[in-house]
Formats: structure tokens, sequence, C-alpha cells
């Protein structure tokens, strides 16, 4: 099977191709290594919560479960 060598450790094939003994650990960890360091390149965006927004630690309600909440219970 032909290989193009520039998408041999194209992240979408990557596990397929060790699988297959395509591309060996070796060869994979050494690919890891050669690479370029870009952290520097990020940038940190701060997001700031509007009141009543959803966070995951509190999610938003759906309607039903507030209409539940505010319903008195009848016996």
């Amino acid at each position: 099977m032909h290989i193009d060598e520039n998408k041999k450790f194209d992240k979408r094939t990557i596990e397929k191709n060790l699988r297959e003994g395509i591309v060996s650990a070796e060869e994979w960890k050494k690919f890891l290594r050669s690479l370029p360091d870009v952290s520097g390149n990020a940038d940190y965006v701060i997001i700031e919560e509007e009141k009543g927004e959803a966070t995951e630690d509190r999610p938003e309600k759906s309607a039903e479960s507030v209409e539940k909440e505010e319903a008195p219970e009848k016996k």
C-alpha cells in the first residue's frame, strides 16, 4: 500500500497506521519529539459569566424542572 509520506503521521490516520504497522511506535515518538514548541503562540481569553448564565458546575435549568420546583405538591 502506498502511503503519502506527508500524511504518514496525520492525526486522522495515525492510530490506523500504528495498528497496521505502517508506522512503528519508535517512529511516532521520534516524530512527536521533532515537533516545535509553539506554546508561546497561545492567546488567553478571559470569559466573564453573565448573571443567570449556565456554567459547567451550575447547569441551566429546563422550564420543566423550574415548574416542578415552584409548584406546590398536591396530597
